[in-house]
């Protein structure tokens, strides 16, 4: 058996076994998820020529060739080259590593089965410790809340709804392999909502609780459970912040009290002038934090001029498109509505994936709805997550194909 197991991994350079830490590695910090993606980019590369299989991944590959042109001119009118040069080379490694997930996926047997019941777990681990850590004030490890937000198994780090929010729906996948009634994933996603209200992230908790609300007007139960749900739900949030006034302050007093101006409106006013003077090409790849520092920009309608400068402007959109310009942006968006058409479209047509593919939705809307505050896209640590979208999503659609392939074979030999 474990020759067998061996075997199995060796065939594909153990790069599986990579990939399955990786949920782990972004609790632990960005130096083994760096030395993960890493390596599992480089294995990729090495079995695409040793198995020959080239062709099968050839679309991605003249996809990759626009994307390093694209780079080379955003390099050259770049206002910091070097920072730049790092995060174009940083950007072109994490999109190997998504092809290392997406050729696990394709290509390994079970490996669907096992990493989305490894990220179940993740996230199952971390909702349990930061639960742990809310009422008996620390956490498994020791760590306490910091100033009454929950950290979990993060330690410093202000980002347990950020993790949950992001994963969660993509570890729904395993359960649904597993063929768990789907009630029992919307008890989950309850449990896991009020966890991520309880660590007092707001955007998170926005961005969680609006696509759950999406999730279930469409999932596939009866309308008295989902009315049952929903019910249950606001029941729970009004006592919450009827009976906390923590949270009351955090998610209705602040934003009504800075709702017309705050840090966050400096960063989104500043990415904005950024992109009025480098339209075409951004001012360069990381080069939010270089560009704010200029003195012409302390002229932007936000009293907090002064604190505009930070590492990213907190909007996905606003970094691309103050940093890669109207090129950048339109590449963006260009390849966001073919994700959507893509999932309305087999959602509309295969009943049989409709969960499934109300999963990856979610998580996209999670992931890339425009009005929210967000961590950086050229990032290690929050950028992992998109690149893990993007697998799952073209190993959905590959699947998705191979079945209309297969029912259309089909019904042409009974005819």
């Amino acid at each position: 058996m474990i020759q067998s197991f061996i075997d199995k991994n060796k065939k594909h350079l153990f790069i599986e076994l990579l990939i399955y830490l990786i949920p782990f590695a972004i609790i632990v910090g960005q130096a083994p998820l760096n030395l993960l993606s890493s390596a599992a980019s480089i294995i990729f590369l090495i079995l695409i020529f040793k198995r020959k299989i080239y062709n099968e991944y050839k679309n991605y590959f003249i996809f990759l060739y626009f994307l390093i042109f694209f780079l080379i001119i955003n390099l050259i009118f770049s206002i910091n080259t070097y920072v730049s040069a790092q995060s174009s080379l940083s950007f072109i490694r994490y999109y190997f590593f998504f092809l290392a997930i997406l050729y696990s996926l394709n290509n390994i047997d079970n490996f669907r089965l096992i990493f989305t019941r490894i990220l179940f777990v993740a996230v199952l681990f971390v909702i349990i410790d930061s639960y742990i850590q809310y009422f008996f004030n620390k956490d498994i490890f020791g760590y306490p809340s910091l100033n009454s937000r929950l950290t979990g198994p993060f330690g410093s780090e202000k980002v347990v709804g950020a993790y949950i929010s992001k994963l969660i729906f993509l570890s729904f996948s395993f359960l649904i392999i597993k063929k768990i009634n789907i009630r029992y994933i919307c008890l989950i996603t309850i449990i896991a909502l009020i966890l991520i209200i309880l660590s007092n992230e707001r955007s998170s908790s926005i961005m969680f609780g609006t696509s759950l609300l999406l999730f279930f007007i469409f999932c596939q139960v009866k309308p008295f459970f989902k009315i049952g749900i929903f019910t249950f739900v606001v029941m729970t949030v009004i006592l919450l912040f009827n009976y906390n006034n923590q949270f009351k302050e955090r998610f209705v007093n602040e934003p009504a009290k800075y709702y017309k101006d705050n840090h966050h409106k400096a960063h989104f006013l500043t990415a904005i002038e950024i992109f009025k003077d480098n339209k075409i090409t951004g001012s360069g790849i990381k080069t939010f934090r270089v560009a704010c520092h200029n003195k012409k920009y302390e002229n932007i309608n936000s009293i907090y001029y002064k604190d505009r400068c930070t590492t990213h402007p907190h909007n996905l959109y606003l970094e691309i498109i103050s940093e890669t310009g109207i090129l950048g942006i339109l590449l963006f968006i260009l390849v966001n509505f073919y994700i959507i058409f893509q999932l309305v479209k087999n959602y509309l047509i295969i009943k049989k994936f409709r969960h499934e593919i109300l999963f990856i939705f979610c998580n996209f809307f999670i992931l890339f709805w425009p009005l929210q505050t967000t961590g950086a896209f050229f990032s290690s640590w929050n950028g992992v997550f998109y690149w893990i979208f993007f697998a799952f999503f073209f190993n959905l659609k590959k699947r998705l194909a191979e079945l209309l392939y297969g029912e259309r074979l089909h019904g042409r030999e009974k005819k």
